[in-house]
């Protein structure tokens, strides 16, 4: 049942809606269990102030269940209130408003690596919405840079069951597991040594070399500024010749050093 509109935030409006009427998601329950000392912070928060309308909860509108705000649900009823505000969304599909919900926690949290890959393990990473690299989309949604979000992907794909278990009881952190599998992917796959082989050494045909910059040059001799195209040859070929040939090559040619 609801209760007549109370109040209007910018475009969006705000309702109040009883506290028992409520509708609950395993889904959505699940994904940020409630913190007692958070729900008690609350609690005594709306017996000094009342509820703070700033941060109603919010509905997915189309299926009328609690997406974000179980906390301060719970905390709404064990202060007794009747009533509490509430803001409606709406969503095509129930992993877009997954990613709403958790876009708002992550945001809203200084979250630990545990409660982190908890969450990211509930999402699609090969569908996420918005721009740009897997990566870059799953940074933007969890407020975390994109190397942490490469990490994340990385330990998700390749972590066995029991390096998982770990992570999500906090004993062990998503870096130190993204340092084990690259420790093992580098003992797997060593780096090969390079095969290579030195540079050999040019050798130039001195006067065939001569013969072809003079037909070159006769060929170009009608263009306006053939000397700097030439010129431009010409300092190309210093850098791959020595000295001594070069200078030789400038005199068959009759040039100067600064043509």
């Amino acid at each position: 049942m609801f209760i007549p509109k109370r109040k209007k935030k910018g475009a969006e409006t705000q309702l109040q809606r009883r506290v028992q009427e409520i509708k609950l998601d395993p889904t959505f329950k699940s994904l940020f269990p409630i913190n007692k000392s958070v729900q008690e912070t609350i609690e005594a928060s709306i017996r000094k102030e009342g509820f703070n309308e700033e941060f109603p909860l919010v509905i997915w509108k189309e299926k009328d269940i609690l997406i974000d705000g179980h906390t301060r649900l719970a905390a709404a009823k064990a202060t007794g209130l009747k009533t509490i505000p509430v803001s409606y969304k709406s969503f095509k599909e129930k992993q877009d408003a997954i990613d709403y919900a958790l876009t708002l926690q992550f945001h809203r949290r200084n979250l630990q690596d545990s409660d982190l890959f908890s969450f990211i393990l509930t999402l699609d990473t090969d569908n996420l919405p918005g721009p740009g690299r897997k990566q870059e989309r799953l940074a933007r949604i969890c407020g975390i840079s994109t190397t942490k979000a490469v990490r994340i992907l990385k330990v998700k794909k390749e972590c066995t069951e029991s390096q998982k278990a770990k992570i999500l009881e906090g004993t062990l952190s998503v870096n130190s597991i993204y340092n084990k599998l690259a420790k093992s992917r580098n003992h797997v796959n060593p780096r090969k040594k390079s095969s290579h082989k030195p540079q050999q050494k040019i050798v130039f045909d001195e006067k065939q070399l001569l013969n072809n910059l003079c037909l070159w040059r006769d060929e170009i001799d009608t263009i306006s500024n053939w000397e700097s195209v030439f010129s431009i040859r010409l300092n190309t070929i210093k850098k791959l010749l020595p000295e001594s040939t070069y200078v030789n090559l400038m005199d068959e040619l009759q040039l100067e050093e600064n043509i």
